[in-house]
């Protein structure tokens, strides 16, 4: 019986690499495709924002200090920040006289929408496209546009593959996915 399942199998290995090479072929589109679909996660990671002074900064204040003098904090707690808005303040005054003027002269002030956003890390397209704050909703077309996309191609490559046959229309969307 060991004998008769060895002989069967060996007719069929002599073109293992074939049957490799068609599975790599068929496979690869579907490794982009998963990769294309996940990377969505990590494109949109939300790095942590505050808004940008322009002047405090040119004046050589750190992030600390600028958040310290322009940022309202959530519910009056000292840990988290309004990340949208600021208390608008005549900067260039605090710019002028430093840092520690500024902290003990410090007056209630009304807060105001971000017009610049300073970002912790800039390697997401959260803040190459400032998709933070009134911009927030944006970040799900992202995905709808990719999804949108994949439902046109399907559509253009089911007709492609009809008129051309289907091994032109694989390696035509195996080709346009590389």
């Amino acid at each position: 019986m060991v004998d008769k399942l060895d002989k069967y199998i060996d007719s069929y290995s002599k073109e293992w690499y074939q049957a490799f090479l068609l599975l790599l072929m068929a496979g690869t589109p579907g490794i982009f495709n998963a990769i294309q679909i996940s990377s969505y996660v990590f494109l949109v990671d939300k790095p942590s924002y505050w808004c940008d002074i322009p002047v405090l900064k040119a004046a050589g204040w750190n992030d600390q200090m600028v958040l310290n003098v322009s940022t309202p904090r959530q519910n009056y707690s000292s840990d988290k920040i309004e990340e949208c808005s600021y208390y608008d303040r005549n900067y260039s005054i605090f710019a002028k006289n430093g840092y520690n003027w500024s902290m003990s002269n410090l007056e209630t002030a009304t807060s105001k929408s971000c017009q610049y956003y300073r970002y912790s890390n800039t390697e997401s397209v959260i803040p190459e496209w400032d998709l933070v704050c009134d911009n927030v909703a944006k970040k799900s077309n992202i995905q709808a546009a990719m999804a949108f996309g994949k439902f046109i191609g399907g559509l253009l490559f089911g007709s492609i593959s009809d008129i051309y046959g289907r091994k032109f229309a694989f390696n035509l969307a195996a080709l346009i996915y590389m």
